[in-house]
């Protein structure tokens, strides 16, 4: 057994970028977002918790222990890993109901970070993110963009106590924003950019929970928002790709 394989896995699941910093960063957005309680812990609650944990460990927030696994080759997280992950978590938080709006914003996430993977001929979460090129860092923006916008248009949906909320948007939050931090950053500018993005994470969650019931009204809205998104992702991936 990889002892250092496992002790880096147990600490990303456990305490950073999963784990402890993240149930923090959903009690900090829990209270931007004017609301309070406890986790339910119901059998939907954990299912979700747990598919969110798994995605945002392989985040590739600089200091992550992730990408070094495996020690010696660093393959790093694959990004239809966490894809797949993300989308079961929310699947577990949504109650059925009639294709909307909603699907069709989350349709259009998925196909933006699909194409984020055929930019960058890989599916390392880790290779995607350190794709030089103004054309591939305009692709990750309006791919985290498009995962955004897609996951506030389906909170209106959700069946979770607003701790869960809050900690789900927050995760979602960081995998979306690490999109666009670069790699092969210096230690101390490494650490700020992993502040930012639990920052920015935060501040998107508690502002989604605060205006919960506008963002409700306004499916349509999103969706287009997310359909220009995905578009603009598309776009800079082609213009990458044929110049």
């Amino acid at each position: 057994m990889d002892a250092l394989g496992a002790a880096q896995t147990v600490l990303a699941l456990g305490l950073f970028p999963g784990g402890l910093v993240l149930a923090l960063s959903g009690w900090a957005a829990q209270r931007l977002g004017g609301r309070t309680g406890l986790w339910s812990f119901d059998a939907r609650e954990l299912f979700t918790l747990l598919l969110l944990d798994l995605a945002v460990a392989q985040a590739p927030v600089p200091s992550s222990p992730i990408p070094s696994l495996p020690p010696g080759s660093g393959s790093g997280p694959d990004v239809a890993v966490v894809a797949i992950l993300i989308a079961g978590a929310l699947a577990a938080a949504t109650t059925p109901g009639r294709p909307g709006w909603r699907w069709v914003s989350g349709a259009t996430a998925v196909t933006a970070v699909l194409a984020l993977a055929f930019g960058a001929a890989s599916l390392s979460l880790s290779a995607i993110v350190g794709q030089p090129g103004a054309s591939l860092l305009a692709a990750r923006i309006a791919t985290a963009a498009a995962i955004l916008v897609a996951t506030s248009a389906l909170i209106s949906s959700w069946r979770l106590s607003s701790a869960a909320e809050a900690t789900l948007l927050a995760g979602v939050g960081v995998i979306a924003l690490a999109l666009v931090v670069p790699t092969g950053l210096p230690a101390w500018a490494a650490a700020l950019a992993t502040a930012m993005v639990f920052a920015g994470a935060t501040a998107y969650a508690g502002a989604v929970m605060r205006w919960r019931a506008p963002l409700s009204r306004v499916q349509r809205s999103l969706g287009v928002v997310c359909l220009l998104s995905g578009a603009a992702a598309l776009a800079a991936v082609l213009v990458s790709v044929l110049l």
